[in-house]
């Protein structure tokens, strides 16, 4: 049986899903725009008003182009002009249609010729339309005809009321021959009707009564999250007032807990102290001890090693005096001969120191005027150095000053701080400077005397050698090479002495290695008898340490048990305190889930409503531009046809009119 009443529980989709829009939308009105608008204004989020504020406008464009369209169909209307024409025939008077045909009339059974005259719709005044307008007149009724039973097949049903009325129209023609079957379908009809009545108003009872048990609802569940949030809120208040209590407890607990601790730590540590205190005077007394030992022992060592000393020294003086009588009178014969030819050779020197003499005299005076340029060069630097950091300094002062001006009275101390800082740096910086170069400058006379008395030295050895070498080949060809072996004697006994000097230091050093070695080989006993002390020592102090460790080890164990049985109950009343507070945030998620499940559907919905809507205006406004678009498009047709024909027509004309005046001009010049 086809549904033709709304049913509850019916999914059912449309046939045709490009036109399954739930009703035709309405066009949108001013004060439903004004309306929409202040909504829409009274949002938060800025993207939700500007894509608001745009779809407004769009409606209310598409709204006023269709009320243009509708006011210039209108003109058009009352004008008389047809945009679907392409040639208006102007017919002021038109006949009436008139049919013939025969007509038998039955009372006298004679056909007779008889005009008979149909009755025809009058039109209304200026309607001028031709065929093709007629053409789109109904193609325009037969698209609103088409829409308008989609919309009653989605709205009412598979079968609409006019099928429905069309189908009992057909059923009651075909049973009309049997009054009898023509009563019952009369019945059934009515009972059916009246069975569809009362449906439709139990059906309307149930749709208000279900509006307003949901309504009842939804103040109830407003009253009860109201009263919920309002115990969740007491019970929340207690909850923090009890955790803030609970701090303050644990803080009170904690302060007391490190007060002690802190007790029994002072106690052991003044006890440790003592106890440190007592090894380190004991420590002291035994270095004293070690030391007194060390000292009196090295000192008979040096003692007796002093008394082998002055022996020995002793000795060497006796023989170096007979040696040196031995000598002094070898050598005195040969000095005689020596002084007669250094009295020779002391002319010849001063001759050649003469000459050094005036030499580096004028090689000194040189670098005395170069000193001299070279100070005043400095001197003149020195001077624009201090002058230059004097405008430096004059300068900062100044903007110094300037910038206390500006800062102002407040920060004048401050500011004076800072700038005595800065030139207590500058002198410090121009002091340091002043000291590295005044330190260059000590450093390079220093360097400057020492290379002078080398100099000298070296040019005394060049002289001394210069002179000798001359002296020597002078000698040769004279008559003092006699002297030369006399000499040789000499050469001897200072090479001898050189030798005996030298085997003399090789004794000290070897007699100096002996006595470092024995000094040595006493140290590492010594060394090796106090580091076994040390080691005795040490291995004492690992003793008591291992006492006090251990005593220390059974407080930290005691403690550590303390503590923790005291975290197990701490960690217990934590974890139960956390289980409640997670029991407190699960109910609140879980409400909070309903209502965002209530909320996501409510809005599901809304949407749902407004796609649907948008998406059915949409629809409209496509038909319409279709439409409008496809009328625009037959008419610039229609009227590229008119202006061809009226071209062709002009030129036809044209022709006319040319062979007629031909025929007239004919005419009068063959009469």
């Amino acid at each position: 049986m086809p549904q033709t009443s709304p049913v509850k529980g019916s999914d059912r989709q449309p046939t045709n899903n490009r036109y399954g829009a739930v009703s035709k939308p309405k066009l949108l009105s001013l004060q439903s725009a004004k309306k929409k608008a202040e909504n829409y204004a009274a949002k938060n989020d800025k993207k939700a008003r500007v894509g608001a504020k745009k779809a407004v406008l769009q409606e209310l464009n598409t709204h006023l182009a269709i009320r243009a369209q509708g006011l210039q169909l209108k003109l058009h209307d009352d004008r008389g002009e047809n945009p679907y024409s392409v040639g208006k025939i102007v017919k002021d008077k038109r006949k009436p249609p008139v049919a013939k045909h025969k007509t038998v009339r039955k009372t006298e059974e004679i056909v007779t010729d008889e005009v008979v005259q149909e009755k025809v719709k009058a039109k209304p005044s200026g309607y001028d339309w031709d065929m093709h307008g007629r053409q789109a007149e109904h193609r325009i009724r037969y698209l609103a005809r088409k829409y308008l039973m989609l919309w009653q097949k989605h709205t009412y049903g598979q079968i609409t009321p006019s099928l429905a009325r069309y189908i009992q129209n057909f059923f009651i023609t075909f049973f009309c021959y049997s009054k009898d079957t023509l009563l019952a379908v009369y019945k059934v009809s009515s009972e059916k009707y009246r069975i569809w009545q009362r449906t439709f108003k139990a059906w309307k009872l149930f749709v208000m009564l279900s509006r307003a048990k949901k309504t009842k609802i939804k103040l109830a569940s407003q009253y009860a999250e109201g009263k919920l949030m309002e115990t969740c809120i007491k019970a929340w208040k207690q909850y923090i007032s009890s955790r803030r209590f609970k701090t303050v407890k644990c803080k009170i607990a904690e302060r007391h807990s490190n007060t002690l601790i802190m007790r029994r730590a002072w106690q052991q540590w003044g006890h440790q102290m003592s106890i440190k205190y007592e090894l380190s005077i004991m420590e002291t007394q035994a270095m004293q001890f070690w030391a007194w030992n060390l000292m009196q022992k090295g000192w008979s060592v040096w003692a007796a090693a002093y008394c082998t000393r002055q022996k020995e020294k002793s000795k060497l003086a006796a023989a170096e005096g007979y040696f040196n009588k031995r000598l002094m009178s070898h050598t005195w014969v040969a000095w005689k001969s020596y002084r007669a030819s250094k009295r020779l050779s002391n002319l010849q020197k001063r001759v050649a120191d003469r000459h050094f003499y005036n030499r580096t005299l004028q090689q000194a005076f040189k670098a005395w005027t170069s000193r001299w340029h070279r100070q005043n060069e400095l001197a003149q630097f020195e001077e624009i150095i201090s002058s230059r950091g004097a405008t430096a300094s004059m300068r900062r002062s100044f903007i110094h000053w300037k910038f206390c001006i500006l800062v102002g009275i407040s920060y004048m101390s401050l500011k004076y701080e800072k700038e005595e800082l800065a030139t207590a740096h500058y002198r410090k910086h121009l002091l340091s400077t002043g000291l590295s170069c005044f330190q260059l400058q000590v450093v390079e006379r220093r360097l400057k005397i020492m290379r002078n008395k080398m100099a000298k030295e070296a040019c005394y050895k060049l002289t001394l050698r210069r002179a000798w070498i001359v002296w020597l080949k002078r000698c040769e060809h004279s008559e003092e090479l006699k002297l030369y072996v006399l000499t040789r004697t000499a050469r001897t006994h200072y090479r001898f002495f050189l030798r005996l000097r030298v085997f003399v230091d090789l004794m000290h050093e070897k007699r100096e290695d002996n006595h470092a070695a024995a000094k040595f080989r006493r140290e590492v006993l010594f060394a090796q008898t106090f580091y076994k002390w040390l080691e005795l020592y040490r291995l004492q102090q690992d003793v008591r340490m291992l006492n006090r460790i251990a005593i220390l080890h059974y407080d930290e164990v005691l403690k550590s048990r303390f503590i923790k049985y005291w975290a197990g109950q701490a960690r217990e009343k934590l974890r139960l305190n956390r289980l409640e507070d997670i029991a407190i945030s699960h109910c609140n998620h879980k409400r909070m889930e309903k209502a965002l499940c209530h909320w996501r559907n409510f809005v599901r919905d809304t949407k749902d409503s407004r796609s649907s809507q948008h998406t059915a205006v949409k629809h409209y406004y496509i038909s319409l531009l279709k439409w409008t678009w496809s009328a625009w498009v037959e008419f610039t047709e229609r009227k590229r046809v008119k202006w061809r024909k009226r071209a062709v027509a002009d030129v036809h004309y044209s022709h006319r009119v040319l062979s007629l005046t031909l025929q007239a001009w004919k005419c009068l010049y063959s009469t």
